[in-house]
């Protein structure tokens, strides 16, 4: 009814019908039979706590986005982070500007909930001089009262017979 409404063509992507994906099993085998037999308005339900979660999402997006802007800032091909307070922040919003920072420093895809954990340690623990390396070739350092995120600096090889 939607795309009916707005002109627009109806596309069915054709791994929709393959079971051997968790998602079309879901739908097609367990939420039928229990909108059948346990609520005949579950599909509402979700569907209006899916609304909720989306309205929600925006709000806490522009939490991040102020965060942010107030916490970050971009010099010399790094990501440059204030350090203060983050042991204050809330846990949900720690991990997302974790998680912007590592985006805007090109790496946001690779990072795993154990990453994230291990980031937002060293952002509310990380002393001064210290460092941790990050998927995708990514460092983050604390120099001070701020912490740097970008490209693991290059090491000095030494090679036997002292050639290169």
């Amino acid at each position: 009814a939607y795309a009916r409404a707005r002109g627009l063509v109806w596309r069915e992507d054709g791994s929709n019908r393959d079971d051997a994906y968790a998602r079309n099993r879901l739908r097609r085998h367990w939420l039928p039979g229990l909108a059948e037999d346990f609520n005949p308005r579950l599909l509402q339900h979700l569907g209006h706590l899916a609304e909720a979660l989306r309205r929600d999402a925006e709000w806490i997006e522009g939490q991040v986005a102020r965060e942010a802007e107030r916490r970050f800032h971009a010099e010399d091909g790094w990501l440059w982070i204030d350090a203060k307070e983050w042991e204050a922040l809330p846990e949900a919003l720690a991990r997302r500007l974790a998680r912007l920072a590592l985006r805007r420093a090109g790496r946001g895809r690779d990072v795993s909930r154990a990453h994230l954990a291990r980031m937002r340690a060293f952002l509310r623990d990380g002393r001064s001089g210290t460092a941790i390396e990050l998927p995708g070739g990514l460092s983050r350092a604390r120099e001070g009262e701020r912490f740097r995120l970008g490209p693991v600096p290059p090491r000095s090889r030494v090679f036997p017979g002292g050639g290169c």
